[in-house]
């Protein structure tokens, strides 16, 4: 896969050694304006885990204004946006009638899942909305990975934090709630500055610790910013779609299949069940009557 662009928030920092797509815009809208004429994309990734606010009315984004410039053909096959997961309830958010009815009339299928970081491998609370809008002209069928897991492993946060040698003794507290996720037990919050208690006392999460919870690589924690981080779907979350989109366009043609309904927590627009046996049920008990 071979990255395009990428447009990012005023002063945000990415690590100085990581290599950047051929094209990095900043700042306002109106960069987004002709972007995919000049650089046009099979999948378009959109970023929303920052807006905590439902829109006030039922009006087009700059980055969707950018996909109806140019000609159905040209634009992105499959475009993925990574919500919170309560812009499920917004009167006008990605989900709602509005938007669904915007996108099918522009002649794309829908499909939306809930998904929680630590039922797929991940070891921190947070939610996200995957939002998946695919071409119908190029017959991509998208498929939730239904693989049977476990909802009840729990993987704590012990292993993401700063050895407790290297954190002042000024920075724990007294003593944490009933309701403090322990490190050894529980899952990591999604807040920086979370109190969490450990065997050697009650700290704070550091920003470092978060950015290991959400999958940045090991050494580039210091240098992602509070703001990047903010905005970040966990890694868990991408690695878990590239199943289907593996599988996207060369549809597996095995017998009777899953459901493709995703994790048990998902909440899907499209849903695809297993096939029905159309062989006729025919069968009639036998005689166990006593010989005369």
């Amino acid at each position: 896969m071979k990255v395009t662009f990428s447009i990012r928030e005023n002063e945000e920092t990415v690590p100085t050694d990581l290599r950047d797509p051929p094209v990095v815009l900043y700042g306002p809208h109106h960069q987004w304006k002709g972007l995919l004429d000049t650089h046009p994309v099979d999948l378009l990734v959109i970023e929303k885990g920052h807006y905590t606010r439902p829109s006030g009315g039922p009006k087009q984004e700059p980055w969707e204004d950018m996909v109806d410039s140019v000609p159905p053909k040209h634009r992105p096959k499959v475009i993925i946006e990574s919500w919170r997961s309560d812009p499920t309830l917004w009167q006008y958010g990605p989900t709602s009638k509005p938007t669904t009815t915007r996108w099918r009339e522009a002649g794309c299928n829908i499909n939306c899942c809930t998904i929680k970081a630590t039922s797929i491998g991940g070891a921190i609370t947070q939610e996200r909305l995957l939002v998946v809008r695919t071409r119908i002209d190029c017959q991509a069928q998208w498929t939730w990975d239904s693989l049977d897991r476990d909802m009840s492993v729990i993987r704590p946060m012990g292993n993401l934090l700063t050895p407790p040698g290297l954190i002042p003794r000024k920075s724990y507290s007294q003593s944490g709630s009933t309701h403090t996720p322990h490190s050894l037990h529980d899952p990591m919050p999604n807040q920086i500055g979370a109190w969490i208690q450990t065997e050697k006392g009650v700290p704070r999460l550091l920003k470092e610790e978060v950015a290991r919870g959400l999958g940045i690589p090991k050494g580039y924690e210091a240098e992602v910013s509070h703001k990047s981080l903010q905005r970040t779907s966990p890694l868990f979350h991408w690695e878990y779609i590239s199943f289907s989109l593996q599988h996207l366009f060369n549809h597996p043609t095995a017998t009777p299949t899953r459901t493709t309904q995703g994790p048990k927590t998902g909440n899907n627009l499209s849903r695809a069940t297993t096939p029905l046996n159309n062989n006729v049920f025919d069968w009639h008990p036998p005689d166990l009557s006593l010989p005369v």
